[in-house]
């Protein structure tokens, strides 16, 4: 019996020393914990990087989208055509780059307005040349263009409608837009003189357009006719467009002087599209 109760006491206590053994390793074992992913079973969606090549693409198929939503939202008096203005042009600029993450400016190269370049005593012609800049706000990408625009006007308003006139041409040109200014059948002239009903027509510009008048009522002479002749022949010859100026040689006996220099100057600049030489 001795013995026997000698050997339970000696599986005790090694029972016991196991426990110990065993409960001190479980107390200096790391504690692994187990944490729900909260993104488990869910698609994560990592932002996609978009080159500025990309991003340029993107801007031209957001800017013509933007223009298939012009309107003509002007009307020249003197001719009986509506237009769009300029201020179309500028937003749908504007918002393109907005989107794509873009930005632009815009520094002076050139101005030229003297007496070597004026028309008549109450009309000046300003050359404005500027550079065009287009950068990306995610990388330092930048892409550049040389523009050159003139404005025939009084000399305080030649360069605001030079600036004007070439920030709108190279919308155009650049995003392949079209307007009235290129279809000469869209812009001939109209049964009655109605200013045009769009939402872009405001009061203020709906008075203002009614004050225009033409301050020169000289008409226009036989060499402004024979250039204009010539210039939209050479143009309808580049473009394949043998329509192109219709309007404009319809009221070719009626342009006062003002109104023929306007008029050169718009298809000078077209006329340089195509290399035209005069």
């Amino acid at each position: 019996m001795a013995k026997k109760k000698v050997a339970e006491d000696a599986k005790k206590v090694t029972e016991e020393k196991k426990k110990d053994e065993e409960a001190q390793f479980v107390a200096e074992a790391p504690i692994e914990l187990t944490i729900a992913d909260p993104l488990e079973g869910q698609l994560v969606i990592e932002p996609k990087l978009v080159s500025f090549r990309e991003k340029l693409y993107n801007l031209q198929q957001d800017v013509a989208e933007l223009a298939s939503a012009f309107v003509s939202d002007g009307y020249n008096d003197n001719q009986q055509y509506e237009y769009v203005k300029a201020s179309q042009y500028k937003n749908a600029f504007r918002q393109g780059l907005a989107k794509n993450r873009l930005f632009h400016k815009i520094d002076d190269v050139m101005c030229q307005t003297g007496t070597d370049n004026l028309k008549s005593d109450k009309m000046a012609l300003t050359q404005y040349h500027a550079k065009l800049t287009i950068m990306d706000v995610d990388s330092d990408r930048e892409i550049s263009y040389m523009l050159w625009s003139q404005g025939a006007d009084n000399l305080d308003k030649g360069l605001s409608k030079a600036k004007t006139m070439m920030l709108k041409d190279f919308v155009k040109s650049n995003y392949l837009i079209s307007d009235n200014d290129d279809d000469a059948e869209a812009s001939a002239p109209s049964p009655t003189k109605s200013k045009p009903k769009t939402k872009f027509v405001t009061p203020a510009g709906v008075k203002e357009a009614k004050k225009t008048v033409i301050a020169n009522k000289e008409m226009a002479t036989d060499e402004q006719k024979e250039t204009i002749k010539k210039l939209i022949a050479g143009i309808r010859e580049k473009s394949g467009k043998p329509n192109y100026g219709k309007s404009t040689l319809d009221a070719l006996d009626t342009l006062s002087f003002a109104s023929a220099e306007v008029k050169l100057t718009t298809l000078e600049m077209r006329g340089n599209e195509y290399g035209l030489e005069l």
